[in-house]
């Protein structure tokens, strides 16, 4: 433990656990492949596709587009 006497608080440090790095480069990894697999289905899929898809698994379609193409993503991800 250390004491920053500037402020007169005190502060922990702790060394990171090498699992913790490796975690950090896995979500890292993981968003990124997320993204881009975000792009591709926006230039694959119409918007009609996508609302027919929420409306057949009860989701809402009240949001924009963008929106929907998110929320779809995640139904899709969440069902596997």
């Amino acid at each position: 433990m250390a004491i920053d006497m500037r402020d007169q608080r005190v502060r922990t440090t702790v060394d990171r656990h090498a699992a913790v790095d490796k975690l950090d480069l896995y979500t890292e990894d993981v968003a990124a492949i997320f993204k881009k697999f975000q792009a591709s289905t926006k230039e694959e899929l119409s918007t009609e596709q996508v609302r027919e898809f929420l409306e057949a698994n009860g989701q809402n379609l009240s949001n924009s587009n963008d929106a929907l193409l998110r929320r779809w993503l995640v139904v899709l991800c969440l069902s596997i």
